[in-house]
């Protein structure tokens, strides 16, 4: 039709006017029929062009699919080439593809900053209204033509298979698009320029912070005499700080070796004020309760002089041995955590203590404290925990013990007639049968647990009296955790 490739709808109305008036059918009445037929196909090819153009749907997938230069430019800055030139033109040849307009160019050398750096953001923020679909069709994929499907299904599957290839192609579009602006502004002089003033800027402050803290010799004796102050304020903080992972350390510490007694001491602890935490002791007996309940700790960064203070009124609340009492003995490696008897002189009961070796928890403050004796109250203690105990002192008297041997009996009676019913000639049903043998697994089972719990180690199976039945009962349950494994 003779017209450009960004020719505006006007233009494109006018050349198909000027064309019908010359190429119609109608003007070429005298010609021959060959010549006539000619005349009549190019006139029905100007009328498709037109149809084509003055849709701008059809008229962008017909442009999408028009061959286009989508090379990145191979700019040397060594070589001599102008930046601006070799951009420009790649930037404007792209432009065409642009919704939204107008679209800026890239400038000169002299632009400010604002200018380029509009530029770059509409680049980075490009919309292109090139068709996915048409750029696929001309790179060889297939596309579905939803004319040809002969039902809703087909046709809904043909557009999930183009919309996903239309997608790969657009992610394409936008990926070649940002490769141009990242490699435009990587070899942009403008931005060049500005990254070399921030980097001198910099440089110029760390060097006059450089003076500032070490000032040359030919300012002054006066003003170096000024400057004392200043390190031995940060001496001074350089030491607080210090003193603050040191107290840190000493919190943590206090509070794991707080938190082994267990159900003998508790601790609640808070903070009432920035760097102080407060351990109260409770749980202990009532003649004592009031005592220990009113000896607090507050560590304090910084203030070890009261640190010590508040610790050696905890060690004399709680019958901490002073320093001068404590003997080699005291300092010997011992179990963390040990049970003495002991009897009370106003009670006249079986009391316990629990004996405490700090040397064993390796903390930065065991050299301030020995061996702790903390009275437990055996009342308040529960059932279970009670139980547990009086096992541990004498398994073979204790109540656990007993009901041990009673439950061991019980199961291996009840495995027993279990394991004798075939040979009783018991006729069982498939589903009776099953319950029988889940119920033996689990007798067996069970009986391995408990007989594994009280004997925890090698060296309870081979103590006492009872070594050999012991051991008897730990090697019969090794087939059952080999069946049950």
């Amino acid at each position: 039709m003779g017209i450009s490739e960004g020719a505006s709808q006007d233009a494109i109305k006018k050349a198909y006017r000027a064309l019908a008036l010359t190429a119609h059918p109608d003007k070429q009445a005298q010609l021959e029929p060959l010549e006539a037929k000619k005349v009549q196909e190019n006139f029905v090819k100007i009328q498709e062009a037109y149809e084509l153009l003055s849709d701008p749907s059809k008229r962008k997938q017909y442009d999408s699919s028009l061959d286009f230069d989508e090379s990145l430019p191979k700019f040397r800055p060594d070589s001599g080439q102008d930046f601006f030139q070799v951009f420009g033109e790649v930037f404007r040849r792209n432009a065409r593809f642009s919704v939204k307009r107008p679209v800026p160019d890239l400038g000169s050398l002299e632009d400010e900053p604002r200018v380029w750096k509009r530029f770059y953001d509409f680049w980075y923020g490009f919309q292109s209204w090139r068709d996915p679909v048409m750029l696929a069709q001309k790179a060889g994929e297939e596309i579905c033509d939803l004319e040809e499907a002969e039902c809703r299904e087909e046709r809904r599957w043909m557009m999930r298979e183009n919309q996903r290839v239309a997608r790969q192609y657009k992610q394409q579009e936008q990926s070649r698009i940002a490769k141009l602006v990242s490699l435009a502004e990587s070899f942009d002089p403008r931005i060049q320029a500005e990254k070399e003033a921030k980097r001198l800027a910099r440089q110029a402050e760390a060097a006059k912070r450089e003076e500032d803290m070490f000032p040359p010799a030919f300012y002054g004796l006066e003003r170096l005499v000024a400057m004392l102050p200043h390190s031995a304020n940060f001496e001074e903080q350089t030491a607080a700080r210090r003193a603050k992972e040191e107290a840190r350390t000493r919190r943590s510490a206090l509070t794991f070796l707080c938190s082994s007694f267990s159900s003998a001491w508790f601790v609640s602890g808070g903070f009432d004020a920035p760097y102080e935490r407060k351990l109260v002791g409770c749980a202990a007996p009532k003649p004592y309760s009031g005592s220990v309940n009113r000896a607090t700790m507050k560590c304090s960064h910084g203030s070890l002089k009261s640190e010590q203070e508040h610790l050696e009124h905890l060690k004399t609340t709680l019958q901490f041995p002073s320093d001068h009492e404590k003997d080699e003995e005291a300092t010997e490696t011992q179990p963390l955590l040990g049970v003495e008897d002991t009897f009370s002189k106003s009670t006249k009961r079986k009391q316990k203590y629990s004996t405490l070796n700090l040397d064993s928890l390796g903390m930065p403050f065991q050299e301030r404290l020995a061996r702790a004796q903390i009275l437990l109250d055996m009342d308040r203690q529960s059932w279970i925990s009670k139980k547990i105990t009086e096992f541990l002192e004498d398994p073979d008297s204790s109540a656990c013990a007993l009901y041990y041997y009673y439950g061991i009996s019980s199961f291996t009676l009840f495995g027993m007639i279990f394991a004798f019913l075939p040979a009783l000639n018991v006729e069982l049903t498939t589903e009776f049968k099953d319950i029988i043998d889940v119920a033996i697994d689990s007798i067996l089972l069970t009986e391995t647990v408990i007989r594994f719990i009280c004997y925890p180690s090698l060296g309870a199976i081979f103590a006492g009296e009872q070594r050999w039945e012991n051991l008897i009962d730990c090697t019969s349950a090794l087939p059952v955790i080999l069946l049950a494994s």
